[in-house]
Formats: structure tokens, sequence, C-alpha cells
């Protein structure tokens, strides 16, 4: 079996926080299994809180972190998705233009239509 591993160190400026990610392959001929740790620091107080809704949702904390990231990545990709889809259709002309849109809301708030 060959075990590969590499580490990463990370400074988020703008929380301040160490972010340590280290990264092991296990790999064998008839097994390919890979380990992420990623290591945080945090408050206690957020610290008790996960541990709390671990316990209340029966489940362990990591368990909690990992579907909490997992949804925050899911949800910060469709965003970005969903922008270069737009500025693409900008690009291409395919937008409404200002004063339309303006209109549009104009006569939503006023309680008319402008929509054939």
């Amino acid at each position: 079996m060959v075990k590969e591993h590499s580490s990463k160190r990370c400074v988020c400026a703008r929380f301040g926080s160490v972010l340590q990610v280290q990264m092991s392959a296990l790999q064998s001929n008839s097994l390919n299994m890979a380990d992420t740790s990623i290591t945080i620091r945090t408050d206690p107080e957020l610290a008790a809180k996960l541990a709390l809704l671990a316990t209340a949702m029966d489940r362990s904390r990591n368990w909690v972190i990992e579907d909490a990231i997992r949804q925050y990545v899911e949800a910060q990709a469709w965003q970005i998705e969903g922008i270069k889809v737009a500025i693409t259709a900008l690009d291409k002309g395919e937008g409404i233009p200002y004063e339309q849109v303006m209109a549009n809301m104009e006569a939503l708030l006023s309680g008319r239509d402008t929509q054939p």
C-alpha cells in the first residue's frame, strides 16, 4: 500500500482564522480511498452550539460540519454559475435595458402592468 501526504496552510484575512488542510490518499491494488481532514479554530460558544446541535440531531459533530459545508459550497457554486450565465447573456446583448426594468418596476409598484 502506498501512502501519499500533502499539507496546505492558509490564512483567511477576512476572519483571521487559520485553516489547515491535510490531504492523505491511501491506495492499494483493490481499494482506492481518500481521507481529507480540515482543522479550524473557532470560538468556544460556536463549538458548544455545534455540540448541542449534533446531540439534538443524534449525529456526530463531524457529520453536522460536513453537512453545513456541503450546503454552503453547493449554494455558492450555484450562485457563481448563475452569475457567469448572466454575464455571458449580457455580453451577447440578451439583457433587458435598464429603462425597461425601471418602467416595469414602477408599473408593478403603481398597480398597472406594462407587459403585453
